[in-house]
């Protein structure tokens, strides 16, 4: 009787052991619950039209969510350049329109934003009047080099040619242009014209902050 008990504990030890009875249990891995971070469009600040060479553009999403926690890593690519953090600055320094790309990625993958932003330049053949009447019609060439203006032009009317001096500079947001004009060889009229953007850089609006003359607008040919 002790051997045929001892048979059938061990066959019911067997069992148990065949059928998970009295086993110990084994935990599954969880399902992860996060996720790959998520983006809104991209905030570009002042403004997506720009000066090539001059304005520090801004830019953030505008909105990240990161569903699958941790770290979550910001790259850019200016299509100049590239950068990391999740807001940065960037002066594109040439004239064109650049596709600007955010990608946000964690340990679970990845997501992409995009947007364009434009650059212009001031170098060009730029009219106006330079008195408050609308007489004296000057044509100007204007060369800029980042934040430096330089130039030659005429006045048709007092057949007087003119230099953009070259302490004449360019701002984000505006001009200040020193001229002199001439009928050879002396110096007619001189002043400096402050003038701030219209139009997206494609005109200037200001007023003769010193000399006896003044134009209210001036305007790019080419």
């Amino acid at each position: 009787m002790r051997i045929r008990a001892s048979a059938s504990l061990i066959a019911a030890l067997v069992l148990a052991a065949c059928t998970g009875q009295n086993s110990p249990s084994t935990a599954t891995a969880p399902t992860p619950t996060g996720g790959a971070p998520t983006i809104g469009s991209i905030n570009v600040f002042p403004d997506s039209v720009g000066l090539a060479g001059v304005t520090n553009f801004t830019l953030s999403p505008s909105t990240v969510s990161n569903p699958g926690g941790g770290t979550v890593q910001f790259s850019w690519d200016f299509g100049d350049g590239g950068g990391t953090g999740q807001t940065v600055s960037h002066i594109f320094q040439f004239p064109n329109t650049y596709n600007v790309k955010l990608t946000a990625s964690n340990n679970s993958g990845s997501s992409t934003a995009a947007t364009s932003v434009t650059t212009k330049t001031l170098t060009g053949i730029w009219t106006g009047t330079y008195d408050n009447n609308g007489q004296q019609p000057i044509t100007f060439q204007i060369n800029q080099n980042g934040t430096v203006l330089t130039g030659s032009g005429t006045n048709s009317d007092a057949h007087a040619t003119g230099d953009i001096l070259p302490n004449s500079t360019a701002s984000a947001s505006g001009v200040v242009i020193r001229i002199n004009m001439y009928t050879s060889p002396n110096v007619y009229a001189s002043f400096v014209f402050v003038g701030s953007f219209l139009n997206s850089f494609d005109e200037i609006k200001g007023t003769i902050t010193s000399g006896t003359e003044g134009f209210d607008i001036f305007r790019k040919k080419s």
